[in-house]
């Protein structure tokens, strides 16, 4: 499948020519105990750290977002360089 005409690689993916992330979101209600709290932050480290273990070599979401970015979920990608 292609992103804008550009093919599926993983170079593609770290140049941003083809997108392949999404914006996870932990909410947390104003009644949350410190269990809930340690809970979702132990989850989001755990999700930040995990390689995308369908990319080789395989990516996590530090390695991609150090060399483009993006605003929010389908706004364009940059380059970070």
């Amino acid at each position: 499948m292609t992103f804008n005409g550009v093919a599926y690689s993983t170079n593609a993916i770290i140049e941003g020519q083809y997108t392949l992330w999404g914006y996870e979101h932990i909410y947390l209600s104003p009644n949350a105990t410190s269990v809930d709290i340690a809970l979702a932050s132990a989850w989001g480290n755990t999700i930040l750290a995990t390689p995308t273990a369908q990319l080789y070599p395989v990516l996590n979401y530090n390695d991609v977002n150090a060399v483009v970015g993006r605003n929010g979920d389908g706004l364009p990608i940059y380059p970070n360089y």
